[in-house]
């Protein structure tokens, strides 16, 4: 009778790996490495390749490097100093990382080596590393005569001599910074053409000079002061701009121009031009310029014939040598350091500017005018400067009469025009106009001081009002509705030239001719369009992001939007009679 002796399965696995132990000790690896594995970080160039083609690893350190692996692959040293070792691939390398080995330590690179399956072309290096445009530039590598095409960044250049491990390029005309890409064709393994490419691990630079020092200090500069500029490459620059504002400058050596800040120049950097680029300083430029941080009072009622005092507020105002209100010289009442009072013309709004030496500074906002700027009242109280003429215009119809006339005490002087319909596919609209165009009530003054528009003296219609009085005095039947009233747009179109082409807002008018209407408009409220549609149609433009901009109007008027096309009022006059007319600037 056999006995059998029980051997338990962790006893097994034991066995198992003893003898595969004992097999393996007669094949020995192809490295045998014991590293104490160190955090000591070092390049190398290219990033990939085949075995049998040469990398470069740059760092610090190798003098006691006495192996290189890739993977367990031992590699052939070519060339070994204290900061680069060349090697060559060795046959049977696999992606992963190379190693370094030392008597007593092993450092690791801190990314993969890639093993290309077949040779390809790949960059070690190149020289130089600045260069200017149209110039030569040597590219060491492998496999250097299988490329067909190289460019700088996006550009391509131009290839010249080559061999097995280097190729000479001249750098594009236009050149920018930028990585060498090099470009091969290669045939698979199933006879098909395919197109790779090898990028360099740094750009090539372009060439540009180097600022180093500027003085005097650039903060503070006046208008004529030579500035001098210490840096590489001074010989060929061929400008010098302040900001925007080119300057005149002297070479003075390869290392050193000069250049005088230049009238006009205010902040920015001070910009060398080369013909290969520009180079800026490193902070901005300051000329020395009055600071205005407020004015007060910023906005007022026009005072015919009269004057104010505006009084600003900042820094830089012993700078000041006279002033201006927009281009209107005023004179300087008082003056510090920090405060400056101007008596300014009690009719005009505008910008304040201060004049220096160094140039002109003008407040952010133009002082306003406020209150009331009559176009017309026709009992000549107040003067219609804003105001050229009036008229029926393109309404295929008869004007019969255009006047001012007398109409009692209560009332005072008002506009009447008396109009025969036409009935006929036209827009029966009356206008007054800051233009020139139209007829021209009798008597009525002309004077207005800007062409093509009304000028109000404020760029914003905020806060700004259209106000009139409206009479119907005589009215057809057919353009009355169910409650007595007509249909009125009130239409206001920018000068020419313009945009949006218009504004409108849609008024009631009683029918009674013994009613009179006073409208106040909101400017800021009228919607805009883009399109003669603002005036030429039954509806308003719905309130959108434009707005209305005063001193940008050329005329405005009363359109009789429910008058078209309707030919029963062919034959019967329309009275419009108009009071009042006149801009509030709150």
């Amino acid at each position: 009778m056999r006995t059998f002796k029980k051997i338990s399965l962790p006893a097994i696995f034991l066995m198992l790996f003893v003898v595969l132990f004992t097999t393996s000790c007669d094949e020995s690896a192809p490295l045998s490495i014991d590293p104490v594995e160190l955090a000591k970080p070092f390049t190398f160039a290219p990033e990939s390749g085949h075995p049998g083609q040469t990398v470069v690893i740059t760092g610090t350190g190798f003098g006691d490097v006495t192996k290189v692996s890739f993977g367990n692959w031992e590699a052939t040293i070519q060339s070994r100093s204290n900061t680069e070792i060349r090697v060559t691939i060795p046959v049977g390398a696999t992606t992963g990382r190379i190693r370094l080995v030392r008597p007593n330590s092993v450092t690791s690179s801190l990314t993969e080596f890639r093993v290309d399956a077949i040779p390809v072309p790949n960059i070690i290096g190149f020289s130089p590393a600045i260069v200017g445009r149209n110039q030569q530039v040597t590219i060491t590598g492998n496999l250097m005569e299988r490329i067909d095409s190289i460019y700088v960044g996006n550009l391509r250049a131009t290839i010249g001599e080559r061999t097995a491990t280097s190729i000479t390029i001249t750098t594009p005309t236009l050149m920018v910074s930028g990585s060498i890409r090099m470009f091969y064709n290669f045939l698979t393994e199933f006879g098909f053409i395919q197109v790779r490419e090898a990028v360099s691990t740094t750009e090539l630079s372009l060439a540009l000079p180097v600022i180093n020092t500027i003085s005097p200090d650039i903060s503070a500069l006046d208008i004529g002061t030579v500035v001098t500029i210490d840096g590489t490459m001074m010989d060929v620059v061929a400008q010098v701009r302040f900001g925007t504002i080119v300057a005149p400058h002297t070479l003075v050596s390869p290392t050193r121009l000069t250049v005088t800040v230049p009238t006009g120049a205010t902040t920015g950097r001070i910009i060398l031009t080369v013909p290969d680029g520009t180079t800026q300083s490193s902070s901005d430029f300051r000329v020395n310029l009055p600071v205005i941080a407020n004015f007060f009072p910023q906005k007022g009622a026009e005072i015919a014939g009269g004057t104010r005092d505006i009084t600003l507020t900042g820094t830089g105002f012993d700078l000041v040598t006279s002033a201006r209100i927009g281009a209107t010289p005023v004179t300087i009442m008082a003056q510090t350091p920090t405060n400056i009072t101007v008596r300014v013309p009690g009719n005009i709004t505008a910008v304040i500017n201060l004049v220096t030496a160094n140039g002109t500074v003008a407040t952010a906002i133009p002082f306003l005018i406020t209150g009331e700027f009559w176009v017309v009242d026709f009992d000549r109280t107040f003067t219609p400067h804003r105001f050229t003429s009036s008229g029926w215009d393109q309404v295929n119809a008869t004007v019969q009469s255009l006047t001012s006339v007398p109409s009692g005490a209560a009332r005072g002087n008002f506009g009447t025009t008396t109009v025969t319909l036409g009935g006929g596919d036209v827009w029966p609209r009356f206008w007054l106009r800051g233009d020139g165009g139209g007829t021209a009530f009798p008597g009525a003054p002309a004077a207005h001081p800007a062409n093509d528009r009304f000028l109000l003296y404020t760029s914003s219609s905020v806060g700004v009002f259209l106000e009139f009085d409206l009479n119907l005095g005589a009215v057809p039947a057919e353009m009355v509705d169910v409650n007595g009233n007509v249909r009125v747009k009130l239409a206001i179109a920018t000068q020419a030239g313009g945009t949006p082409w218009g504004f409108a807002s849609m008024l009631t008018v009683p029918a009674d001719p013994q009613t009179w209407t006073s409208f106040s408009i909101n400017t800021n409220l009228m919607g805009g369009g883009s399109s003669s549609d603002v005036i030429f149609s039954a509806t308003v433009p719905p309130l959108g992001t434009a707005r209305w901009m005063p001193n940008h109007n050329r005329l405005f008027g009363f359109i009789f939007v429910d008058a078209r096309n309707n030919t029963a009022l062919a034959g019967q006059n329309l009275i419009l009679n108009v009071d009042n007319v006149r801009f509030r600037i709150q």
